[in-house]
């Protein structure tokens, strides 16, 4: 339940700028669950508090834009008001 409140608040930031993108940040390490696009080396990465910028979320998973190409990522709290991750970090 929480997560589908999440998506939907999410989704509501999306709407007035789908052309540009919405800083998110991952803080749920040690997801298990996976999606055919996750790279694990790249979801370490991610999972470790990291600002990231996304184009769209879907049920709680984040389309980011990489390098090697489009991948999903799951776990994500939102934030365009604060520069900090929950626990205090960048």
């Amino acid at each position: 339940m929480f997560r589908t409140a999440l998506a939907a608040a999410a989704l509501a930031l999306l709407a007035p700028a789908a052309a540009s993108a919405v800083t998110f940040y991952v803080v749920t390490p040690g997801i298990a669950q996976a999606q055919p696009t996750v790279n694990s080396e790249q979801l370490y990465r991610f999972n470790a508090c990291m600002r990231i910028e996304a184009f769209q979320m879907v049920d709680g998973w984040l389309l980011v834009e990489l390098e090697g190409g489009d991948a999903w990522y799951p776990g994500i709290w939102v934030s365009t008001e604060t520069g900090h991750c929950p626990n205090g970090t960048h």
